[in-house]
């Protein structure tokens, strides 16, 4: 009896040890990182949530054969008025604006799904910035949020816009409320700017497309000299992150002084534009781009700062934001328009000791 008792004990110990080395000594699976085993492993960022679950049949305008006027009055319903979100639902429909159609926020969360935004611009693209998809105004009273899925907007001037006013950013900097941006699976082709923001809060892009933005048109010598990017952001407020994540830019930022992704801090001494609050600089907490591919943006791909380097130049800050910029499994060039190179060491970018002019 003894033995036996002795032997199930033997067992037993046996068994916890073989599970203890189990645990202890799973291989990993093998981090993915930046193409360069001597940078540091990085993680895939998580795709933002649409929530769904915080509209209604009342708060959800079908799109599927109906017009901007009838999307209009929809907006113009009381209890549309006062939902915090509301959904436009294309099932697959493309929803045509005029020049002087457009769709402004209203203090409102707005998500988009499963739908095509199309302007009045021609083929060849547009220098009026008139022809606007989606307006953010810039004395909007709440942050508000804007979800785009399956949604492609073309023939634009500006696809996404925010309204800018010196004298209200003056009096009204420390209180001015911020619109986060996020973009899944979605297209944005043949427009001057794809998103042109100036109060940003936080921006996701993943698996997204960006082709023609900012491109040469034949509508004057204005057009060539035009600043049009996928993303122009101008900074003038406390922003948050900017995630750009397995999204293409092709042909984008190929007139006048862009570049495909275009980023500026805005505002204080050592912005020289004379249209800006001196009061504050602007800020973004991270810029982060990863996993995307850049074809043929001959202007740069991604542009810090602003201005030439000329008579007036608007550099604002570039090698402060460089600082926090990670650019991970991504070949781009990088453009700063006060002249300096940069390289990516361990996924952050830097400025290098020789200048570099583009």
């Amino acid at each position: 009896m003894r033995k036996a008792v002795k032997a199930v004990i033997t067992i037993a110990v046996l068994l916890l040890m073989f599970t203890s080395c189990q645990q202890r000594y799973i291989i990993p699976m093998p981090p993915i990182n930046s193409g360069n085993d001597s940078k540091p492993s990085v993680e895939i960022p998580e795709t933002p949530e649409i929530p769904n679950d915080k509209v209604t049949t009342e708060t959800t305008f079908d799109l599927k054969d109906k017009t901007f006027s009838d999307l209009k009055s929809w907006l113009e319903n009381e209890a549309v008025k006062k939902a915090e979100v509301i959904k436009i639902n294309g099932n697959g429909a493309t929803l045509n604006l005029a020049k002087e159609e457009k769709i402004t926020l209203n203090n409102q969360d707005l998500i988009l799904e499963n739908l095509t935004i199309k302007g009045s611009a021609p083929e060849n693209g547009t220098d009026d910035t008139g022809i606007q998809g989606i307006v953010i105004p810039s004395d909007q009273s709440k942050e508000v949020n804007l979800y785009f899925k399956d949604v492609t907007i073309k023939d634009f001037g500006h696809g996404i816009s925010s309204g800018y006013s010196k004298d209200f950013y003056d009096t009204n900097l420390d209180s001015i409320k911020l619109t986060n941006i996020y973009i899944i699976d979605s297209t944005f082709e043949n427009c001057l700017k794809g998103i042109y923001i100036n109060n940003l809060g936080t921006l996701q892009v993943f698996n997204s497309t960006f082709t023609k933005i900012g491109t040469e048109s034949d509508e004057g010598d204005d057009s060539t000299t035009r600043s049009g990017s996928a993303f122009d952001i101008n900074q003038f407020a406390k922003g948050g992150d900017i995630v750009i994540y397995d999204s293409t830019f092709t042909d984008c930022g190929n007139a006048g002084t862009s570049g495909a992704i275009k980023i500026k801090v805005r505002g204080g001494d050592q912005d020289a534009a004379t249209d800006v609050p001196k009061n504050q600089t602007g800020s973004l907490e991270s810029v982060l781009i990863q996993d995307c591919k850049f074809n043929n943006n001959k202007n740069g791909d991604l542009v810090l700062g602003t201005g030439s380097a000329g008579a007036n130049p608007q550099f604002t800050y570039p090698e402060t934001l460089a600082a926090k910029t990670k650019i991970i499994n991504s070949t781009l060039k990088v453009v700063d328009k006060s002249g300096h190179g940069y390289e990516i060491k361990n996924n952050v970018l830097s400025a290098t000791e020789t200048d570099t002019k583009y």
